[in-house]
């Protein structure tokens, strides 16, 4: 991960989208950096704003969820039918 990168991820997880806004537009950060700049979002507006302007893969929003809920399951235990 680059300075770009991690900067990007830090403001994401600061739920700053003024600097989030800005390190995007500058164009050096890597699809990587934006996948797990929008995991680590500290705000809605952050993970609206790259959810917007990126294709975000599945396993990057399961990993959102996962950080913001604090679970680390995606099973969901259901009752058997006898």
């Amino acid at each position: 991960m680059n300075g770009f990168e991690r900067a990007l991820a830090a403001a994401a997880a600061s739920g700053s989208i003024a600097a989030v806004t800005y390190l995007y537009n500058k164009h050096l950060v890597s699809l990587e950096g934006i996948y797990r700049a929008f995991e680590v979002a500290g705000s809605l507006a952050v993970s609206a704003f790259l959810y917007k302007m990126e294709e975000i893969p599945a396993s990057s929003i399961t990993a959102a969820f996962e950080n913001v809920t604090g679970v680390r399951t995606t099973t969901i235990p259901m009752q058997r039918k006898d």
